[in-house]
């Protein structure tokens, strides 16, 4: 996770922010790379099916090529990175014709057809539509068991990317919004909402200001505890220790799914976020340093070798 791809995932769930057509066009460009490189579809589901059947359909032979044995792709993480496939397909209306013309390898759901874990329930729900009988015993226990790490106060480890992650994980096997706990869940999110935020950069020294954002105080514990929960939830880079964009950019793509994108706190935050788009078009302080650091290097030796003429000597 970076800077630039939360918050472009962020707009691209809004209803109104997502009519730019620089917010698409970035979108667009994202998700490509994600997509080809890592499999990974985070971009793609927020986009135009037409959009993302575009980008899937070029990379279709490789799919199926790399598709192993037991019906998944890839060997590390391959049971969330195979769900996610699977969405896109479906999404982009790959997976009907797919299906039809039985283009596939290997049975795609050879691996999640009985299996009683939250990837098993969820592709048979979600991409099968065809949920077993003991399902619904097992939806509320996955639930049951993420609510019990849920603080008093309704947040997850006190983070804001624990939160918001935890919540999208229970909306995903179907538990309603209304739900008390994720309502606490809800309320914990918007209470970290504020107009004024520090952003602490060791990096560049000194403080940045920026406004109308979602940010919890110990950003540190909260890089710590997302390295330490699940790897797809790790900021990369490092930033996330200094700047809240990433935790603004989370918080508001939860709270848009749950309905709140007129709220006045995700509209002022999305604003913001625009606002904070350096001239280079991403968000990260640290390209812009690295980029005069580097600036600086190619000075120093330009003038290192003006120094060599025999003029100068």
């Amino acid at each position: 996770m970076r800077c630039s791809t939360a918050v472009i995932q962020a707009l691209m769930m809004h209803p109104n922010y997502r009519q730019h057509d620089w917010i698409m066009e970035e979108a667009i460009k994202m998700a490509k790379p994600h997509f080809k490189n890592q499999w990974d579809v985070s971009f793609l589901l927020n986009l135009d099916a037409k959009n993302a059947y575009e980008i899937i359909d070029p990379e279709i032979p490789r799919l199926i090529k790399t598709q192993k044995s037991n019906g998944l792709w890839k060997i590390k993480d391959s049971r969330r990175i195979s769900y996610g496939l699977l969405k896109a397909l479906k999404y982009s209306r790959h997976l009907a014709i797919m299906l039809n013309e039985d283009r596939f390898r290997y049975d795609p759901f050879l691996s999640f057809r009985e299996e009683n874990d939250y990837y098993g329930l969820t592709v048979r729900q979600n991409i099968m539509e065809s949920l077993l009988p003991e399902d619904a015993k097992l939806r509320n226990q996955l639930a049951s068991d993420i609510f019990s790490q849920q603080n008093a106060d309704g947040s997850w480890n006190d983070t804001v990317i624990g939160t918001a992650s935890h919540i999208e994980t229970l909306l995903e096997l179907g538990i309603g919004m209304d739900d008390p706990n994720i309502q606490k869940g809800t309320n914990w999110l918007f209470s970290t909402y504020s107009e004024d935020v520090y952003r602490q950069s060791n990096n560049m020294g000194g403080f940045l200001v920026a406004h109308n954002m979602f940010s919890s105080q110990n950003r540190y514990e909260e890089f710590k505890n997302a390295l330490a929960e699940k790897p797809e939830w790790n900021p990369v880079g490092g930033c996330y220790m200094h700047l809240p964009i990433i935790q603004t950019g989370t918080a508001v793509k939860t709270l848009i799914s749950l309905g709140f994108e007129n709220d006045s706190r995700v509209i002022s935050a999305c604003d913001n976020l625009v606002e904070l788009r350096q001239n280079y078009g991403g968000w990260c302080d640290s390209n812009i340093r690295n980029g005069l650091i580097a600036q600086k290097k190619t000075s120093r030796k330009i003038l290192n070798e003006v120094e060599k003429f025999p003029w100068n000597s």
